[in-house]
């Protein structure tokens, strides 16, 4: 029946792509491994174990996320349950009361037998199912804590509907089960959207609501489907096991069970390496050393308004968790400038009020503020003045015969104003979920200090610890600084002692005076971009005055050299062919040359 053969290697191999191979490791597997004693019928749909337990397993956290009492017994729904019935029998296993449907009659009778098979009437049922795939079943079986269901996952054919349609390749091993087992009208998305459809009504009859998926692409269609619906929450995770790839989804229509937050996804993801760079070294006003960089560094980031909580830190490491609730890094300059117009204006409208009468009064009788001040802390909770000076003659909704709220009014009705100041947050209202969540390393690494951002999790993403990342780059580049001394006014054009294109010192000052001068002077500490702008201009005035001069000043510089040389000669009394000669020899010429 199974057929195990060798290769011309000599491994032994398994042929999957037998049927009756299938159905018969699957029925050993579940006898060593969970010991059920189950008996599959042939032509029935063989369950793939792996998957099995790995939807099994995430059901698990979802019980956990209800934080049920320990003696309160556990209730699931198997929608669907097979002739196998693999689901409602695993689940027995763990302790769970098991609650199956099957609407043919053979998988009907077969799953019966298994469960009576193994002992298990008083853990697990099996009822006939209706029309229907949920409202029949939860309304007969009572109230449960979840439901799980395996649907059809093709789309049946309309031109040919005994063959599913072929929109995968075929699977590395047999295909079994019946044509109502695999494929249905529309497929699973149609399938899933008739359940969710169902929940909507049967939200006091169950707690969460589950199901497998066999295409990733219908994964974010349902959970849609199930918001539209009315469910307060919709969850999805990826379960893989060895070639074959399922995902999950559950929804709920109670309040505040966080799903999210006590269900974790299962889907393998890759650590992608942290962004980082390297601290510069000098630093205006920081030494260079973890300590210091990460106390300025956290400055900075309160800064943006993140959550900074330190983790491990010493002299050579610190790690931090930073949460950000909204983007505040984005357009940083842009949103400053709208808060400085926005006090400057607000500002300027404050100051234009003049104080009321009542306030005067007040301020002159210290007991009658206080009568007053314990008197408004009633009144004004079920009463709202105009937003006008009370000189003008307005007067408060309570004098101007308006209804007020009664005694068995409710407390929002008595206290719009307290109400509306709160901002009061219902229930209803989902928990606002982190924009983004990143862990910030500070380290010493060698002779170099890095920062490091590790993403966890979040809507922005890699975007956004980059546009963090870039933030810190440009605070760093911000303090990092240039020495340069302020010289006298034998600096040339470029204003500074050592500047390049220099010139002599005025008034006959000695190099030696200039150089004392220079190391004397106050040292100044510019920007980057101002020191290289200032080194390039320097640069320009050295460059006009050695290359860029006109012919004319070259002539007279050359004529006034020449006459130079000629006087000189003549009053220490040589001719001039003698100057000719040391100038061609110079050997010739001896030490009267120099």
């Amino acid at each position: 029946m199974c057929d195990i053969r060798q290769d011309i290697a000599g491994k032994t191999k398994y042929d999957f792509q037998n049927p009756d191979a299938l159905r018969v490791l699957t029925e050993t597997l579940l006898k060593k491994d969970f010991q059920l004693d189950v008996q599959i019928p042939a032509g029935k749909l063989v369950p793939t174990l792996p998957n099995r337990l790995n939807y099994l397993l995430w059901l698990e956290d979802v019980v956990g996320a209800l934080q049920l009492p320990d003696d309160q017994t556990v209730t699931g729904l198997d929608v669907g349950t097979g002739a196998c019935a693999v689901y409602a029998l695993l689940g027995s296993r763990r302790g769970w009361h098991m609650i199956g449907t099957e609407r043919d009659p053979d998988s009907l009778e077969a799953a019966r037998r298994n469960v009576q098979k193994n002992g298990l009437d008083n853990q697990v049922k099996v009822l006939e199912a209706d029309g229907t795939l949920l409202t029949g079943p939860l309304r007969a079986a009572g109230p449960v804590h979840f439901t799980l269901c395996n649907p059809p996952f093709f789309d049946s054919d309309p031109a040919d509907p005994e063959a599913p349609a072929p929109r995968r390749p075929p699977p590395p091993a047999a295909s079994t089960g019946v044509l109502h087992e695999v494929s249905c009208p529309g497929g699973e998305r149609a399938f899933v959207t008739q359940m969710i459809k169902e929940s909507a009504a049967l939200a006091d009859r169950c707690r969460v609501f589950t199901t497998m998926l066999g295409h990733k692409s219908s994964v974010r269609p349902m959970k849609k489907a199930a918001y539209e619906a009315g469910a307060k929450e919709a969850i999805a995770t990826e379960l893989c096991q060895g070639w074959t790839k399922r995902w999950a989804i559950g929804w709920t229509f109670e309040e505040g069970l966080n799903l999210r937050e006590n269900v974790k996804p299962t889907k393998q993801t890759k650590k992608r390496a942290p962004v980082q760079c390297v601290v510069p070294r000098d630093l205006d006003g920081i030494q260079y050393n973890v300590t210091e960089v990460k106390q300025h560094v956290v400055e900075w980031l309160q800064e943006l308004k993140l959550e900074v909580e330190a983790g491990n830190c010493n002299k050579y490491y610190a790690s931090y968790k930073v949460t950000a609730w909204e983007d505040t890094w984005t357009h940083r300059r842009r949103r400053l400038r709208e808060e400085r117009r926005a006090a400057a204006a607000a500002a300027g409208s404050t100051s234009d009020l003049a104080p009321s009468p009542a306030s005067a009064d007040l301020a002159l009788s210290p007991q009658r503020a206080a009568d007053t001040s314990a008197a408004s802390d009633t009144s004004d909770l079920s009463c709202r003045t105009d937003d006008t000076d009370p000189a003008a003659g307005k007067r408060s909704r309570c004098d101007s015969g308006e209804p007020s709220a009664g005694a068995g009014a409710p407390p929002s009705a008595k206290r719009p104003c307290l109400e509306s100041a709160l901002g009061a947050v219902t229930l209803n209202e989902r928990r606002r979920a982190p924009a983004l969540v990143f862990t910030l390393f500070v380290q010493k690494r060698g002779p170099d200090i890095l920062l490091m951002l590790q993403l966890f999790k979040g809507e922005l993403g890699s975007e956004g610890v980059n546009g963090v990342l870039l933030f810190l780059k440009r605070k760093l580049e911000s303090r990092l600084a240039v020495h340069t001394t302020t010289g006298g006014s034998g600096g040339g054009e470029g204003g500074a002692g050592t500047g390049l294109g220099g010139g002599e010192s005025s008034e006959g000052q000695t190099v030696q005076d200039a150089a004392a001068q220079a190391a004397a002077a106050p040292v100044k500490t510019v920007s980057v971009s101002e020191g290289v702008s200032r080194a390039f201009n320097r640069l320009r005035t050295h460059m006009k005055q050695r290359l860029n001069l006109s012919p004319a000043d070259s002539a007279g510089k050359t004529q006034q050299s020449a006459s130079g040389r000629s006087e000189s000669h003549v009053a220490s009394g040589q001719p001039e062919s003698e100057v000719g000669a040391s100038k061609q020899d110079p050997a010739a010429a001896g030490e009267g040359s120099t």
